[in-house]
């Protein structure tokens, strides 16, 4: 039997994910187009240069 979660628990994990990640000024937070299958994604800054390269947050 499959089940699926409730809409808003989609919503508040995406939330929490971005109160969690924007703690830190080191990290760029962006949400591609809805069709590109990611959530997230992130940039690593270091003195508001490109640091490191991106990482992704997938569902």
């Amino acid at each position: 039997m499959k089940t699926t979660a409730p809409w808003y628990i989609v919503r508040r994990a995406e939330s929490l994910a971005v109160v969690y990640l924007t703690r830190r000024d080191d990290l760029i937070i962006s949400q591609p187009t809805p069709n590109q299958g990611l959530d997230f994604l992130i940039t690593i800054t270091k003195d508001g240069v490109l640091y490191w390269k991106n990482f992704l947050v997938l569902k």
